[in-house]
C-alpha cells in the first residue's frame, strides 16, 4: 500500500481532519495506544502537550496507507503494515493512534504518532523518512504480490518507445482547401461596398482583417491561420475601398481577441454541459447517501449482535468456575487456572472471529460502493469527453495549456460543489 507521512503539529486541526464526516462516508477510531485519553482528539492533544516541555514543534508524526484499488486488505494487514512502518522509523514504542477511513468504494488508514521520547523528555529524529517509507511502500507490494505503481518502478528503465500514441501525437491543425478560403474571400469582398462593410462581412465566416507586415491587408481566421488579401484581390482595389493598413489591428491583436472569445463560448459551453448532467449527478448522490445509511446499519447491526453474543459467551466461560468448596479444591488441584487459560484461548479466538466477521462486512459493503464510484467515474467521464469534444472543436489547433488546466480544475470543482462528490 502506498504510504504519505508528515510530520506536523496543530492536534486539534489534525483531529478535525480525521474526524471530518463530510469527506468520508465511514470513520472508525480503530486504536489508541499507551495514551491515557480516551476520544481521538484528546489522544492528539495529549501528545502535543508532552512535547509542551521540549522544544519540538512538531510532535505528530502522520501516515496515511492507501491499498491499491480492488485489493480486499484485512484489518491485520493494515496494523502489519502500521508496525512495519513504526519499526522502519524507530517509532516502535512510542504512543500512537489509528483511524480508518472509507469512502469511493475504498478504505484506507491513517496512523498517527507521537514523536516525543516521554523518559528522556526529546523529539525522535526521522532522517530521511520519505525515502524510507518509499523502500517500505515497494516492499509491501512485492510481498503481497501486487502489481508496482509506475511511481515506484525505476525511471531508469523506461523505455520512451513504449510511449503512447497519445504522448506523441500533436493536436491536429485544420486543413481547409486554399480555393474555398479564397471564394470565400472574394464573395465577401463583392457583398462589400465599404470598409465597414467587409469587415462585418468577414466576421460572420470567422474572419478579421489586419495588418500584415509585407502583405499589407490580411484576414485572420478564428483557428489562427493568416491569409493575404492582395493575393486574392487586386491591390488597388484594397487601396480604394480600404483604410490605410496600419490603422488597423496587429495580427497578435486579432488573434488574441479570438482567444478572448472562445475562452468565453468555450465556458458557456461548460456550463450547458453541466447543466445536462446535473439531474443524473443528482440521483447518483443520492444513492450514495442511501449506500452510506445502509452500511452504516448493517455495521450497528452486527455490533449489537456481537455485543449480545461476546455477553453471552463471558457468562458461559464464567460458569465453568466452581464455588465453595469445589472452588477451593479446583484451586488446589490447578483445574481453576487450566479453566483460566481455556477462557483466555476462547476470548482471543472469539475476538478473531468477529474481526473476520467485519472484515467481510467491509468487504462486501466496498464491492457494493465500488459499482457505485464506477458509475459516478464513467459518468465524470463521459462529461469530460464531452467537455474536450468542446475544446477540441473551438481551439481547433494549439490548445493552450492553462485552457486544459483551468477547464479540468473548473469541472471537477463545480461537480464538488454542487453535488459534493470526489472522483
Amino acid at each position: 500500500m502506498i504510504i504519505k507521512a508528515s510530520q506536523r503539529g496543530y492536534a486539534k486541526d489534525l483531529a478535525r481532519h480525521l474526524l471530518n464526516a463530510n469527506d468520508n462516508e465511514h470513520i472508525t477510531v480503530h486504536h489508541i495506544d499507551q495514551i491515557s485519553a480516551d476520544s481521538l482528539t484528546d489522544a492528539l492533544i495529549e501528545i502535543e502537550a508532552t512535547a509542551a516541555g521540549t522544544r519540538c514543534k512538531q510532535p505528530l508524526f502522520h501516515c496515511s496507507f492507501n491499498p491499491p484499488v480492488n485489493e480486499n486488505v484485512s484489518t491485520l494487514d493494515f496494523e502489519e503494515a502500521a508496525k512495519a512502518t513504526a519499526k522502519k522509523l524507530g517509532l516502535q514504542d512510542q504512543p500512537y493512534a489509528m483511524v480508518f477511513h472509507e469512502k469511493q468504494g475504498r478504505r484506507h488508514a491513517h496512523v498517527v504518532w507521537s514523536r516525543i521520547n516521554a523518559e528522556h523528555m526529546r523529539a525522535i529524529n526521522l532522517p530521511f523518512f520519505k525515502n524510507k517509507l518509499t523502500d517500505l511502500t515497494k516492499e509491501i507490494y512485492l510481498s503481497k504480490g501486487w502489481k508496482l505503481p509506475h511511481g515506484l518502478i525505476d525511471k531508469s528503465l523506461k523505455n520512451p518507445l513504449n510511449f503512447t500514441l497519445d504522448e506523441w501525437q500533436q493536436a491536429k491543425r485544420s486543413k481547409s482547401d486554399p480555393r474555398l478560403i479564397k471564394q470565400i474571400l472574394r464573395t465577401h469582398w463583392q457583398n462589400s461596398p465599404t470598409h465597414a462593410a467587409f469587415e462585418q462581412s468577414l466576421q460572420t465566416s470567422g474572419f478579421r482583417l489586419a495588418q500584415g507586415d509585407k502583405r499589407g491587408y490580411v484576414a485572420v481566421s478564428w483557428q489562427g491561420h493568416i491569409y493575404s488579401l492582395s493575393r486574392n484581390i487586386e491591390a488597388a482595389e484594397l487601396k480604394t475601398r480600404l483604410k490605410p493598413s496600419d490603422t488597423l489591428p496587429s495580427i497578435d491583436e486579432v488573434k488574441e481577441d479570438f482567444s478572448q472569445q472562445k475562452i468565453k463560448q468555450l465556458h458557456h459551453f461548460m456550463d450547458e454541459i453541466d447543466n445536462n448532467h446535473k439531474p443524473h449527478f443528482k440521483n447518483l448522490a443520492q444513492q450514495r447517501e442511501d449506500m452510506k445509511t445502509a452500511h452504516k446499519q448493517a455495521r450497528d447491526d452486527l455490533n449489537k449482535k456481537q455485543q449480545r453474543r461476546q455477553q453471552a459467551e463471558q457468562v458461559q466461560r464464567q460458569q465453568r468456575f466452581n464455588k465453595g468448596l469445589r472452588g477451593f479444591w479446583d484451586r488446589l488441584t490447578g483445574r481453576k487456572n487450566r479453566i483460566r487459560q481455556r477462557n483466555e484461548y476462547e476470548a482471543y479466538q472469539a475476538l478473531l472471529r468477529d474481526q473476520k466477521e467485519r472484515d467481510h462486512l467491509i468487504y462486501s459493503q466496498l464491492q457494493e460502493r465500488q459499482v457505485l464510484q464506477n458509475d459516478l467515474d464513467a459518468q465524470h467521464q463521459h462529461v469530460q469527453r464531452e467537455k474536450e469534444n468542446a475544446v477540441t472543436a473551438i481551439f481547433a489547433q494549439d490548445i493552450p495549456k492553462d485552457i486544459e488546466q483551468e477547464l479540468d480544475q473548473n469541472s471537477k470543482r463545480s461537480i464538488k460543489q454542487d453535488f459534493n462528490l470526489s472522483f
